[in-house]
């Protein structure tokens, strides 16, 4: 018998075997790859809708830099020295501890360069939506000396030097007049849109330069 007939005789005999692999190779070859989990983070609403965020999202607290345990956020604030922020990536597992509570499971600082942050009540609660509140807030920021909190002119916080920081206050408080003291804000950069503020101050939306309510 010729090579060529002998190869034709072996195809057909293999042709069924060939066959009965595929089929049982496309019954175990998965339909489709599983969803990607990554989808962006995305925060309640009052109205109870969920917006997304495009940026990763973080709850932080206020700790006592010794012991670990969670304070209220006016340490922080205020750039107290011995307190620091952690933080808890929001929608996560862990549970936030309350104040008074020992901090764990959190990171010294947020795994990303551009971060949305958040803050959480008093009584904590798991790193879910619905437990934050929403820190980002317009601001209006002014210059005072750091261990006063008095308005200074802004050129001071543009000089070198540690005696004068920006202070950050919300748009809907009260803006100090060049000379008063500031209170009720934070030395803690915020998110959200920052305004500059009228030399004479007032109530935070009127002194904000360039803000339209």
């Amino acid at each position: 018998m010729s090579s060529s007939r002998v190869l034709a005789s072996l195809a057909l005999a293999l042709a069924p075997l060939i066959s009965a692999c595929t089929q049982d190779v496309d019954r175990v070859r998965p339909s489709a790859a599983p969803a990607s989990s990554t989808a962006a983070p995305s925060v309640a609403t009052p109205e109870g809708e969920h917006e997304e965020l495009d940026a990763t999202a973080y709850v932080e607290v206020c700790a006592d830099r010794k012991t670990e345990i969670r304070v209220r956020y006016r340490p922080c604030d205020d750039a107290l020295p011995g307190f620091v922020l952690r933080y808890y990536l929001l929608g996560g597992l862990a549970r936030v501890p309350g104040v008074g509570e020992k901090i764990t499971d959190a990171s010294p600082t947020p795994r990303d360069d551009y971060i949305y942050r958040f803050r959480a009540p008093a009584q904590g609660g798991r790193s879910r939506f619905v437990m934050v509140e929403v820190g980002v807030v317009p601001r209006v920021v002014v210059c005072v000396r750091k261990v006063t909190r008095i308005r200074v002119p802004g050129s001071r916080c543009t000089a070198k030097g540690s005696a004068h920081a920006w202070y950050y206050l919300r748009l809907d408080g009260h803006v100090p007049a060049i000379d008063e003291q500031a209170a009720d804000g934070s030395f803690l950069v915020p998110d959200g849109d920052i305004y500059r503020a009228r030399r004479n101050g007032g109530h935070g939306s009127d002194a904000a330069i360039g803000y339209k309510g």
